[in-house]
């Protein structure tokens, strides 16, 4: 699941990727977003975060109609006992 937030969105938006971990959000008005990746048994990862599990990231500029390709990579989680 892919969440992206904004001051520009009245709400949160989310999507599922798709078999391959593409996913598109479309009709988004220009500004500054976060993007939020998450799986169970993965690390929820924030879009340009230094650091796996912790946010916030690096927000994403959106100007108007500007097509962006991202890529966020989810590591496995663990835990040790």
């Amino acid at each position: 699941t892919v969440t992206l937030t904004s001051a520009q969105l009245p709400a949160d938006r989310r999507v599922v990727t798709d078999d391959q971990g593409r996913f598109t959000f479309t009709a988004l008005p220009p500004g500054r977003y976060q993007l939020v990746a998450d799986k169970p048994a993965y690390v929820t990862t924030h879009y340009g975060s230094p650091a796996y599990g912790r946010g916030p990231g690096t927000p994403i500029a959106l100007a108007d109609a500007q097509p962006v390709e991202v890529t966020i990579r989810l590591p496995r989680g663990a835990v040790l006992a």
